[in-house]
């Protein structure tokens, strides 16, 4: 049987540029070894612009390695479905409400799924009630609290702040990434009050929980670089919970994965404080790199990386046929015009 010609797209214009080529290169790796699929390296470069123009007229699906916006935010997603290509991972709305932590903790909380407390605000009312906004945060999560805009990965635009002086610095930097911000309860304190949990989903309609991660970075915060330095964070898998913390947190995990209706697979990334936990979002293209820790969830489950980038891309192609036939659907009913 002819192996189905894979795609894998990295790079692109985001701040995440490197981290997207070091998760594709792990993926193309990866399916060297499959005896299904045959993987392709395409790289967008920093600009946006495609390696291979043509790239669509090529392959037979695409898996898509970018991380941040314009690969995680709904943007490539749609084009792909414009080319009628099918490819890895959530869809176009999905992708673009867990891109906007803001969207994904109102949509959570509708939802009646415990989120990270959070207080919400526009540039132009930090501009007109800065004083307002700064007692609000006081009074609400006292210091240190954390700023952080809503649009972005890998802990970018994300400040811990100790002050009222630093929370108004804090503020100024996110508002550089768009016009909202968003100010949230520090929820570990160092980790003497709570911890940081990861958990895995996979799947399409009926999505399974993976293992559940408990970690804690050697700096103060979960940042850019603890994310992507090796020592720099101290992982446990499986989480050292009781098992009914464990159950509870998987099950959070699957409810926010079908609140903003994931499909293939995603990270959801939690606190534990004192017995209580909360999302604070979902990763709908969680990294393939050394430290990243999905593949690590998989694992844990005995899924191997090369089993688990197929089981992607099968959950990909049966999104595909899906959405195919409900299209098919529409087209039954042409305007009467």
């Amino acid at each position: 049987m002819m192996k189905k010609r894979v795609m894998v797209l990295m790079g692109g214009p985001s701040f995440e540029h490197e981290v997207s080529l070091t998760s594709g290169q792990a993926i193309y790796n990866a399916l060297l070894k499959s005896d299904t699929y045959e993987p392709f390296k395409v790289t967008i470069d920093k600009k946006g612009h495609f390696q291979e123009p043509e790239f669509y007229k090529n392959y037979d699906f695409v898996f898509i390695a970018l991380h941040g916006p314009f690969g995680e935010d709904g943007t490539i997603q749609g084009f792909l479905e414009i080319l009628n290509l099918p490819y890895s991972g959530a869809g176009v709305l999905a992708s673009a409400i867990a891109m906007n932590k803001e969207i994904t903790r109102r949509v959570l909380m509708a939802e009646n799924i415990p989120t990270v407390p959070t207080l919400f605000y526009d540039k132009k009312d930090f501009r007109k009630c800065k004083n307002e906004i700064v007692k609000e945060v006081e009074g609400r999560f006292g210091f240190p609290c954390v700023v952080k805009t809503p649009i972005s990965g890998s802990s970018i635009g994300v400040y811990l702040v100790d002050n009222k002086n630093e929370l108004e610095e804090g503020i100024n930097l996110s508002l550089e990434f768009g016009d909202r911000f968003m100010v949230e309860e520090y929820m570990t304190f160092g980790y003497k009050e709570g911890g940081e949990l990861e958990c895995g989903v996979l799947g399409n309609e009926e999505p399974r929980a993976l293992s559940l991660c408990e970690f804690i970075p050697r700096k103060r915060y979960y940042d850019y670089e603890a994310k992507y330095t090796d020592g720099l964070t101290d992982f446990y898998i499986p989480a050292r919970l009781p098992l009914t913390k464990i159950k509870e947190a998987q099950e959070i995990s699957i409810r926010a994965y079908n609140a903003i209706n994931c499909e293939g697979f995603a990270r959801v990334d939690m606190y534990i404080k004192k017995d209580d936990i909360f999302v604070g979002e979902i990763n709908t293209i969680p990294g393939f790199t050394s430290t990243s820790v999905f593949p690590m969830l998989a694992r844990q489950e005995g899924i191997g990386f090369t089993e688990l980038v197929e089981e992607i891309i099968k959950l990909g192609f049966e999104s595909f046929a899906r959405k195919k036939i409900y299209k098919s659907n529409f087209l039954k009913y042409p305007s009467k015009t």
